[in-house]
């Protein structure tokens, strides 16, 4: 074992803690001493973990888990080249030894190695945190040792860890992917926990709360938990920036759809949709999560549902596919063909644009009537609040009302459970959080506004605009106060004819100085500060990066049975490293101090959408493997000066001011406002006329959730779908 202290050292001084583990030894680049002891060739896992196993020598030895969590924290803590390891003094590891010579020994190699000397030994505080952190990261490997049994997975109740034991006891064949993947990136709490328990029971759902209640991130932990029972689930959006929000993709993605599907016939939609590779797609899906539902049209989700099923149901009758292994003559009849459907959303925020926009029955343009097309624009009659074609009075007309999804036969046919998240996670104020409640829901007092336009100093606070045009041009202006260099940082497209105007998060050309403030666009390093919304201050730029800042390469034995997670990673990490090996990477990374008082080495981030799948029969079943994707790479920063109120969603700021002028949805509002963490933090612009005329709820939307409220109070805990 002292062979694998010398190796964890040189592991450590290399900055290469990520790869290491007792299998992997001959990775090091640089020889270690030998030992009097050393044995000559590297064991095997199993006779490194024999050895593991036995009790403490003269000599000393790693915990297997704890010198994995030691790199992990390492990693963690590394900042800029100058300064690659920053270890707290409370950071601290426990080596075990039984005599004090061994002691010694530890010290002498501590000198030889100062990189393991910053790892300071006092106690077991870091130890147990350090393990707490790793098991998040490799949980999979913790609870599905077959040598020792089922391990609950931390996050999840005791009902859905009753279930997955139960999965997880019954007989596999050799090749069988682990039931357990991986526990949820944060804790649940009890009512997130309630909805997920209810998603591994089958049921559909609708989940519902206001902004910071934690939707987000219960979205990532169904979607863990559902792949971990072996099904194949999808996360879709409206659009581009909400999929994207979620690593999902947008609805029209998902059915083979293009933007215009909402002028298209029925039949048009079902031929897209036939296409082999969204055949397979919609086939063979699971689970069928679609977030942000309060912008889905409700009149788009019943074509959704109207084309999914009968394809589904066709291939159903044909008796062969996945379809055959998975449903019945009376699931398939249900809408979305069967499919699990959750529905994850606030009608209190954004709703669809530009609803009801055409007719779309068929009528023929030629004169043999050999060819059709959908009729045409639809026309709103304000008086009647009437959606109808000018074209021929025959055709369908609809109630302004129908707009929304709640009100379309589709979600009434699916039986959602309700599930309303009370809960709020981005706020602590209690005064604050009472005051945004009342303005999601329409019933603000003079008093509310009053606080609201309280004059606040926001220093480097981010500017929320309704339109992007402004939001632009301040940022520029600002920009251009700045007297230091600029670099500019050209985003890596794949494949490269992507095209300027394509919708992505991540701007083609991103233009940084040193001495700006910026907004993280990614989830990087969430237990540490650094996700999505933080705020900082590039402070540099560094021309080299040390190999602990460099993205590391996934290894396919932390994705046992998980071909298509694997397949994502490798994708996103071969991207980053196209990225940094390239002309941009040439123009150096950007140094930025957060505003909790951290530093970090900002790398390229890959965005990854239009992510094509297929499902392949495997031994025991089913699984999803990656056929093709379209990809953007770039610095994963913006301007801090301004956003759009649109852009800002799904972000918790910490100083904000939003600016109600021209503000072209009256719900932005209430969008902008719940997106700052803190009314100290918050500057609003604008006056009580703007604030009255912008803040009201539609009486539809106020009277359902009304009623969902009511639902999601009387629902109980196990109660099934019909």
């Amino acid at each position: 074992m002292d062979l694998l202290i010398s190796g964890l050292a040189l592991e450590i001084d290399a900055g290469s803690l990520m790869n290491y583990s007792p299998a992997h030894q001959s990775r090091s680049t640089v020889p270690a001493p030998a030992p009097a002891a050393a044995p000559s060739s590297v064991k095997r896992p199993q006779e490194e973990q024999a050895e593991h196993d036995q009790e403490p020598s003269d000599v000393f030895y790693f915990d297997v888990h704890r010198s994995k969590a030691v790199k992990r924290e390492a990693n963690h803590q590394c900042g800029s080249r100058e300064s690659p390891i920053k270890i707290e003094d409370d950071d601290d590891v426990v080596i075990k030894d039984e005599k004090d010579d061994a002691r010694e020994a530890v010290i002498k190699k501590e000198q030889d190695y100062p990189a393991q000397a910053a790892i300071k030994r006092e106690g077991d505080g870091f130890h147990e945190a350090a393990i707490k952190r790793e098991r998040g990261f490799d949980e999979e490997e913790e609870v599905m040792r077959e040598s020792e049994g089922f391990f609950p997975l931390k996050g999840y109740s005791d009902q859905t860890n009753e279930y997955i034991k139960r999965e997880n006891d019954r007989p596999k064949g050799e090749n069988d992917p682990a039931v357990a993947k991986a526990a949820p990136e944060f804790p649940l709490c009890p009512e997130q926990q309630h909805a997920l328990d209810l998603a591994m029971q089958g049921h559909s759902l609708f989940i519902t709360g206001s902004g910071g209640c934690g939707k987000s991130v219960l979205v990532k932990a169904l979607n863990k938990a559902l792949s971990a029972q072996e099904k194949i689930v999808y996360l879709v959006a409206p659009t581009g920036q909400a999929a994207t929000n979620i690593d999902g993709r947008t609805t029209f993605s998902y059915a083979g759809w293009n933007v215009s599907a909402s002028k298209e016939t029925f039949s048009t939609l079902v031929k897209n949709s036939r296409y082999p590779s969204v055949f397979n797609r919609i086939e063979s899906t699971d689970v069928l999560v679609i977030d942000e539902i309060s912008m889905v049209e409700g009149e788009f989700l019943n074509r959704l549902s109207d084309v999914l099923g009968m394809l589904r149901r066709e291939r159903f009758a044909t008796g062969r596919g996945i379809i055959c292994r998975k449903q019945t003559a009376d699931s398939v009849r249900r809408p979305f063909g069967g499919i699990q459907v959750i529905a994850v959303g606030d009608f209190c925020q954004l709703s669809p644009v530009q609803p009801f926009e055409y007719c779309t029955e068929e009528v023929a343009y030629d004169p043999d009537h050999q060819t059709s097309t959908a009729c045409g624009k639809l026309v709103f009659d304000k008086e009647r609040n009437l959606h109808f074609c000018p074209r021929d009075r025959e055709h369908p007309t609809f109630p302004d009302a129908q707009k929304w999804a709640f009100n379309s036969r589709t979600w009434a046919d699916c039986n959602f459970q309700y599930i309303h998240l009370t809960k709020i996670h981005r706020q602590s104020d209690e005064k604050f959080i009472t005051m945004l409640q009342k303005i999601r829901l329409g019933h603000t007092t003079d008093a509310d506004l009053n606080v609201l336009l309280q004059p606040r100093e926001v220093r480097n606070g981010i500017a929320l605009f309704g339109h992007r045009e402004k939001a632009k041009a301040y940022n520029d202006s600002e920009l251009n106060k700045l007297l230091s260099r600029p670099e500019k940082f050209d985003a890596l497209d794949h494949p490269k004819n992507l095209g300027e105007d394509r919708k992505n998060r991540f701007d083609k050309q991103l233009e940084l100085k040193a001495g700006m403030p910026v907004v993280l666009l990614a989830n990087l390093d969430v237990e540490n500060g650094f996700c999505n919304g933080s705020q900082g201050k590039l402070v540099r730029f560094i021309r080299k990066l040390d190999e602990c800042n460099k993205p590391k390469m996934p290894e396919k034995g932390n994705y046992k049975g998980d071909t298509y997670g694997f397949q994502i990673a490798y994708a996103r990490y071969e991207q980053m490293t196209n990225y940094i090996n390239g002309p941009s990477g040439a123009m150096g990374f950007p140094v930025i101090i957060f505003a909790n008082g951290q530093n970090r080495v900002i790398l390229p981030y890959c965005d990854m959408d239009d992510i094509e799948t297929e499902v392949i029969p495997t031994e025991n079943g089913y699984k999803k493997v990656l056929k093709s994707y379209s990809a953007r790479t770039q610095i994963p920063l913006v301007p801090g000066w301004a956003m759009t109120i649109h852009k800002s969603q799904s972000l918790s700021l910490d100083r904000v001011s939003v600016n109600l002028q021209n503000v072209w949805c009256g719900r932005q509002t209430y969008v902008a406002l719940s997106r700052a963490r803190s009314l100290s933090g918050l500057k609003v612009i604008g006056n009580k006329l703007t604030m009255r005329s912008t803040l009201p709820l539609d009486p539809e939307v106020s009277r359902f959730m009304m009623e969902a409220e009511r639902r999601a109070a009387a629902a109980p805990a196990d109660q099934a779908n019909d």
